[in-house]
């Protein structure tokens, strides 16, 4: 039998650490529905469960029922690299060239891809504008949100420097300028060995950064028409059950629905640097579908229906898809839809 909401959130960290402390391929811990009530649902690497042998499942933790699924991967960010020069007419219209700017879109930090020498090796980094946001003191502006590993490159990010392209490419190009780095939190990344239940993981709430769309790009606000979606509007706490829907440069329109909320998620693979998020939301595409894929990074979650943000895509495991709650983003960002 479950238990109410409320009871098993309140115990979800202490379970979390008897769970990771139990079986080291554990990369998600979270609230989901069991029966008529809640319970914790744990999602296990199955990589791991072969390298280490699966450690006896724990049914329960404090009279709180605990249900198991096994994902082909741990967890990983979902930026994607691509060739320098992509195919010039992709399946996915995101990624295309387009003004204007719409929610979806394919984005690129060119500066960081140029520090890096990435456009040298033959390939540049890419990911999802989720949507536009207004910054508190500053409403005459036009703001772009993302992921910090995004627009910000994983902390590498220059403030008022780094150019946002869109679609992206190996050489500057006037036309492709969207936007410039404004500000983003920072990531912070744990030790290898670092674990959930030794306590010395350290842990992230939000994984954001915003970038100052230019004053001659015009913001379209909301989807390419073809979408067929109204703008995205206003925000909503995330619910376990909740239909949801998002717009991401790799896989385009995806339905799926909340099953877990909140979700202790790590190690997150972030390009061999593992990171850890709390309070997370855990979503799985309708039907078997994948609602999510590499270069999905940055995409805002919408309540089907509604049209109101729930959240900030960020990582996924070719199962379960990651994202971080809305609310929290625009907090510490200091901004609003």
């Amino acid at each position: 039998m479950g238990v109410t909401f409320e009871r098993a959130v309140s115990n979800l960290e202490a379970a979390a650490r008897a769970l990771y402390q139990n079986d080291r391929s554990i990369h998600a811990v979270g609230v989901s529905r069991h029966d008529d009530g809640f319970g914790f649902r744990v999602i296990r690497n199955s990589k791991k469960i072969e390298a280490f042998a699966a450690a006896a499942a724990l049914p329960a933790i404090a009279d709180i029922p605990v249900s198991y699924v096994d994902a082909a991967n741990g967890a990983y960010s979902l930026v994607k690299k691509i060739p320098a020069s992509p195919l010039a007419e992709p399946l996915v219209p995101e990624q295309q060239f387009f003004r204007p700017l719409v929610c979806g879109h394919q984005i690129q930090n060119f500066d960081d891809d140029v520090r890096q020498g990435h456009p040298q090796q033959g390939f540049i980094i890419i990911g999802t504008l989720g949507c536009f946001v207004v910054l508190s003191g500053d409403e005459q502006h036009t703001y772009m949100l993302s992921n910090n590993h995004v627009v910000a490159a994983e902390n590498r990010g220059l403030k008022g420097q780094d150019r946002i392209l869109q679609q992206g490419t190996t050489s500057f190009e006037q036309t492709q300028l969207a936007a410039t780095l404004a500000n983003f939190v920072e990531i912070q990344f744990s030790d290898e060995h670092a674990t959930f239940a030794d306590g010395n993981a350290l842990l992230n709430d939000i994984d954001a950064g915003i970038a100052r769309v230019q004053a001659e790009v015009v913001a379209g606000k909301g989807y390419l028409p073809l979408r067929n979606l109204s703008a995205p509007h206003g925000t909503t706490a995330p619910q376990v059950g909740d239909k949801v829907l998002k717009v991401g440069r790799t896989t385009g329109l995806t339905r799926g629905t909340i099953t877990q909320y909140p979700t202790i998620v790590g190690p997150v693979d972030y390009g061999g640097q593992p990171a850890w998020f709390r309070n997370s939301i855990e979503i799985e595409g309708d039907g078997g579908t994948n609602f999510s894929d590499r270069g999905d990074s940055g995409s805002a979650i919408i309540k089907a229906g509604t049209g109101e943000v729930v959240g900030l895509l960020y990582a996924g495991n070719g199962q379960q898809t990651y994202a971080c709650p809305i609310d929290a983003v625009l907090a510490q960002l200091d901004c609003s839809i």
